[in-house]
């Protein structure tokens, strides 16, 4: 009866139930303390038959970013606010990093290549196309934006890990920088000292929406100046 009951259990096991796995750990436990073998001993099997479904980490962390990725919601392209969709995503995005803690990091270094991960990239690259953004521009926009946004969840992931681990709320952990800035010796730091007050001001989602708007500037003050360009007669490209 034991070994119909393994048998069955073994049947159960699913890439789908891996996942969830893997993704409840990485909410507990934090990205680096997640392996097979904790994943394995969680679904009461061994490590080996996870490889049957998942090739290694690696493998693994592309399919947690596809998770993620198809609970993203991307607008269809409106090119008179495009510019306000791409931050909508950034925002969409962060919140869901927020919503499944450690799972940002199995974006880094880690290229999308499942439908699921790359259906909401199709969709960002399309309204940057009906912003008129150039195509070179777009693709290298899309790499930093991604950046931006996985690794601004990172970084909450770890201050919150270190609160936990010091005993802290998340408020106590990052009161203790403010005092860094001001007790600088302004003969040695006269400007860190000067900007101690603004250095430490604006809670995360406004540090967020700063970093993706000031992307966002540079991207349309490049599209206008592309466009200007192509304006030109071919004699005044020329002559530049």
């Amino acid at each position: 009866m034991a070994a119909r009951g393994r048998v069955r259990d073994k049947e159960k096991l699913s890439l789908e139930r891996i996942v969830d796995v893997a993704i409840s750990q990485l909410r507990e436990r934090g990205y680096d303390a997640v392996t097979m073998r904790s994943i394995a001993a969680e679904l009461g099997t061994g490590p080996a038959s996870l490889y049957a479904h998942v090739a290694n980490r690696n493998e693994l962390d592309s399919q947690v970013n596809a998770r993620i990725s198809s609970m993203a919601y991307v607008p269809e392209p409106d090119p008179s606010r495009w510019d306000e969709q791409i931050a909508e995503v950034a925002r969409e995005l962060l919140r869901l990093y927020r919503e499944h803690p450690g799972t940002a990091r199995c974006t880094m270094g880690n290229m999308p290549a499942s439908i699921e991960a790359l259906d909401p990239v199709e969709k960002i690259f399309a309204i940057l196309r009906a912003g008129g953004v150039p195509d070179q521009d777009a693709s290298w926009f899309g790499d930093q934006f991604s950046l931006h946004v996985a690794a601004f969840a990172m970084e909450e992931d770890i201050w919150k890990s270190r609160a936990r681990s010091e005993g802290l709320t998340e408020e106590e952990a990052w009161d203790h920088i403010p005092p860094v800035f001001m007790n600088l010796s302004v003969a040695r730091f006269p400007v860190l000292t000067s900007l101690a007050g603004v250095l430490t001001t604006g809670d995360a989602d406004v540090r967020f929406a700063f970093g993706v708007d000031l992307m966002i500037r540079g991207l349309k003050a490049r599209a206008a100046s592309a466009a200007e360009r192509a304006s030109l007669p071919g004699d005044s490209v020329d002559a530049c």
